[in-house]
């Protein structure tokens, strides 16, 4: 009684899948235009970054943010404050949100794992 399931079973999945010679050639052909398209956006974006990379260091002090320096007792200091280089901001910035992505990512995965299998939420 098992072995007519199973050599059904055997029959249907692990057969070998009729070749269709130009559905095989249109996935192939997809596949390398997906594969230029995404290394284009990547290297564009990497050229964008570098483009204002240059900038905000061709920029230099003119674009930094003064802020007023506040000692350990929460009172301003006169005539003190502190820089904060733009280039620096930028690359914290995008950092920050590369890790919040990140995090957001793992939390979502985690939760699909658990949803799937019912038994362990």
């Amino acid at each position: 009684m098992k072995f007519p399931f199973w050599k059904g079973l055997i029959h249907y999945y692990l057969e070998p899948l009729k070749e269709d010679k130009q559905k095989q050639s249109e996935i192939i052909k997809d596949l390398r235009d997906l594969r230029n398209k995404a290394t284009f956006v990547f290297f564009f974006i990497n050229c964008l970054w570098i483009v204002c990379t240059f900038f905000l260091q061709l920029i230099g002090s003119g674009v930094s943010i003064n802020l007023p320096k506040i000692s350990v007792d929460g009172e301003t200091v006169k005539d003190a404050e502190i820089h904060i280089d733009a280039i620096g901001l930028v690359l914290l910035l995008g950092f920050a949100g590369l890790l919040m992505l990140q995090f957001v990512s793992m939390i979502y995965h985690r939760y699909e794992g658990f949803s799937c299998n019912k038994d362990l939420v």
